[in-house]
């Protein structure tokens, strides 16, 4: 490798283009990846409508003026509100606010999932003042307004929403904050601060681990187990923990940025990761993203590779797009490549250009799902065990310290 990099220094212009093509691999002619790879909408919205609903993990009670208590998550609250509660506010179990019930309600509705219905409030003056109050200080002025003008509309389907980008933008803020953070994710290269109730709703890996089937948010059976010693010396169940110490932290970090951020930065080492633990990680949107990705970056020297990855993790919208390829570029391959052990149904002819998708949620298209804003390395190796760069780490807020300086007995929480 070396000595092809003196080689390339001494050449200038378009022998040294030609130097790089020729290790890298020649493209080849392209595959039109939107024909084979389809992303599924983003369902970050609704997962968010999910955990509205839950009190799983809820460390904070709003207690309104009939008496009546919403359980909250306090990271929801200081990623996507800014003077609802004070910072002393927020050291609390129990906070109260002297609204209504429906107030509140459709409230945070707004605050976890950026919509709400204002039907309710069309008949409810009182409850539509109350509600306007608790979000103009949390809105911008332009968001405001028009949230003004759709409460005071009497039409039978009323509601409003925010953009998906400006929702998830907030979220994003929390990634790796130390703020209201419950667990830890550790890596095979030290840990990843996070908040329970965010990989929860986004992942069922993470929902496997830490909600039973019976609705209780606690370990699940078959969860991997770590210790802890409590104060009285014992040791105990330490749920605070998620082991996946087995796999890279690009991965594990770049899995935790989805669950907060609906998107992923793929490159050349983290997508073969992805396609193979795509089973365990059971989100077709990410796993449709990874393919997609995997599709666009194809060469005649990695085809074959990637193609056998695509078969053996049942990616198969990346299988129908490798056999494409390899139809199209077949004969200019230097070797040829085996496709025997390729399942029939992976085999699908080009279906050619889709015509616009009927009752599709368009939210998806507001969100660039794929940053490859990293620069693509040379090095065409499927090995995703390098390690972090420092500016990764940094944006991830790993902790490489011993697991035993979190300990929930020191986590706020509500039976």
């Amino acid at each position: 490798m070396k000595k092809f990099w003196r080689t390339v220094s001494r050449a200038s212009g378009r022998e040294r283009k030609d130097a790089v093509k020729a290790e890298m691999g020649k493209p080849g002619k392209p595959v039109p990846v939107d024909r084979f790879v389809t992303i599924p909408p983003s369902t970050f919205r609704h997962n968010m409508k999910e955990a509205r609903t839950m009190s799983f993990f809820s460390d904070i009670a709003l207690e309104v003026a009939d008496g009546r208590r919403f359980l909250v998550h306090k990271i929801v609250l200081a990623a996507r509100t800014k003077s609802f509660l004070s910072k002393t506010d927020f050291e609390k179990d129990r906070v109260k606010v002297p609204v209504s019930r429906l107030a509140l309600s459709k409230f945070l509705d707004l605050v976890y999932y950026g919509e709400v219905s204002l039907v309710h409030l069309k008949n409810n003056s009182h409850a539509r003042a109350q509600f306007l109050d608790l979000c103009q200080p949390e809105l911008s002025d332009m968001n405001f307004s028009l949230l003004k003008t759709s409460a005071q509309r009497s039409s039978p389907n009323n509601h409003w929403r925010m953009s998906i980008e400006d929702v998830v933008f907030d979220y994003e803020k929390m990634l790796g904050s130390r703020d209201h953070y419950d667990c830890k994710i550790q890596s095979d290269d030290g840990f990843l601060r996070a908040h329970k109730i965010l990989l929860v709703v986004r992942c069922d890996l993470f929902r496997t681990r830490w909600v039973q089937k019976g609705g209780s948010g606690q370990d699940g059976p078959s969860s991997p187990r770590r210790t802890k010693k409590n104060r009285a010396g014992e040791t105990v169940i330490d749920p605070s923990i998620f082991d996946m110490s087995s796999l890279p932290q690009k991965f594990v970090g770049e899995l935790v940025r989805f669950c907060y951020c609906d998107y992923v930065k793929l490159n050349r080492d983290v997508a073969p990761v992805f396609l193979d633990k795509a089973k365990a990680v059971k989100i077709p949107r990410l796993l449709a993203t990874v393919e997609h990705f995997s599709a666009q970056q194809l060469t005649k020297m990695s085809v074959g590779r990637t193609l056998q990855l695509a078969v053996e993790n049942e990616a198969a919208q990346l299988a129908a797009a490798c056999l494409s390829y390899l139809d199209k570029n077949q004969k200019y391959m230097e070797e040829k490549v085996d496709v025997s052990y390729v399942p029939p149904k992976y085999r699908k002819a080009d279906p050619g250009p889709r015509s616009a998708r009927e009752g599709v949620d368009y939210e998806s298209e507001e969100m660039s799902w794929i940053d490859t804003s990293s620069e693509l390395e040379l090095d065409l190796s499927l090995s995703a065990s390098e390690e972090l760069s420092t500016s990764y780490a940094d944006s991830l807020s790993v902790d490489t310290a011993s697991s035993s300086m979190i300990s929930t007995d020191d986590l706020d929480s509500l039976p």
